[in-house]
């Protein structure tokens, strides 16, 4: 589990991040990753026995 997150972590924050803010403010890259990982994440809360 700890790689796992660790990889996804490194998309989120070092990939996505970076990319975002060569076009957006800070702020703007920041809102924008934490709605895209939260749309990632919304099927797990449906899907039974993830947690």
């Amino acid at each position: 589990m700890i790689m796992d997150g660790g990889m996804e972590e490194i998309g989120w924050r070092y990939l996505l991040q970076p990319t975002l803010e060569k076009q957006f403010s800070y702020f703007i890259a920041t809102v924008i990753t934490a709605f895209i990982w939260w749309a990632w994440h919304l099927p797990m809360f449906f899907i039974p026995g993830s947690g």
